[in-house]
């Protein structure tokens, strides 16, 4: 097995397996493939979460993460914290459900799939996040209308970061 013959179904999969798993780390080895992933150790003195493919022996020391990069991450990070957004006058607050990057449309030159003011049903999608080059769909935990709009378009996102306030129909 090799990095290259996985399909979008295994990694599909193997991403939802890490969802629900406690925070930790998860190696997966078949041959000479070996999958390593890192989840909800931060901290001081803990290493940054990292996902990593190999096909082949792991390198000696990891890469550690450098102040430039957490630099950078905070500067496209959403104007808005959890702890700005609350759930007001019955509200549902929608979380982004993982770490990546927020577009409100399918591509840049169309319109957003939703915006303040738009009604939404149970499922429909309302914005992708991106993770390693692959585009998730998400779709709406409840039926409403779109009351706010918190992540930017183009931003990185934390998994449980606000993206929209929904007012349930």
């Amino acid at each position: 097995m090799t990095a290259s013959s996985l399909t979008h179904e295994d990694v599909t999969q193997t991403l939802r397996l890490v969802e629900e798993l406690p925070d930790g780390e998860l190696v997966l080895t078949k041959g000479d493939f070996s999958l390593t992933i890192r989840k909800g150790m931060t901290g001081a003195g803990a290493p940054a979460p990292v996902a990593a493919a190999r096909s082949e022996p792991p390198a000696p020391a990891p890469v550690p993460q450098t102040a430039p990069v957490a630099e950078t991450r905070e500067a496209t990070a959403p104007a808005s914290s959890p702890a700005d957004v609350s759930a007001d006058e019955g509200h549902f607050v929608m979380r982004a459900p993982m770490l990546g990057c927020f577009y409100r449309a399918a591509s840049p030159d169309e319109p957003p799939l939703v915006d303040v003011g738009s009604h939404v049903a149970a499922g429909d999608t309302v914005c992708l996040i991106e993770v390693m080059k692959l585009f998730n769909t998400i779709g709406a935990e409840i039926s409403g209308r779109v009351v706010a709009v918190h992540a930017e378009n183009g931003a990185m996102v934390d998994a449980g970061a606000p993206l929209f306030t929904i007012m349930p129909d």
